[in-house]
């Protein structure tokens, strides 16, 4: 299940600001700034090259991501970018720890923010 139009971030100018006003926390293997704007919450995934050097394996990840953020909409409270920092070695697990790890950061970030 894909990210639905309404819950991507698609401006440069909204990844910017996540960027540079937007609370942070770090895992083994992504990193989740969040900021809220009200509105109802957006998600934006960047992957770079250096990361994963074949486009193939970065759009898996990409989606493995959005579904995570997807199927759980209810706990993303705010505007989100989720930048990965490294990929697992095991790829037979690769999607459930980012998964899991997703969804970890979120609650997370969403208890220590609150506001």
């Amino acid at each position: 299940m894909a990210l639905s139009k309404k819950n991507r971030l698609h401006a440069k100018k909204d990844f910017d600001n996540i960027f540079k006003n937007g609370k942070a926390v770090k895992g083994h293997f992504l990193l989740v700034k969040s900021i809220n704007t009200g509105n109802s919450p957006r998600a934006g995934i960047i992957i770079q090259a250096k990361v994963a050097k074949k486009a193939v394996t970065r759009n898996r990840i990409r989606r493995i991501l959005a579904d995570t953020v997807q199927k759980n909409l209810d706990i993303v409270k705010k505007d989100t970018v989720v930048l990965v920092l490294k990929l697992p070695a095991d790829k037979k697990e690769e999607k459930l720890l980012l998964s899991k790890e997703l969804k970890d950061l979120i609650l997370k970030i969403n208890e220590r923010y609150s506001n």
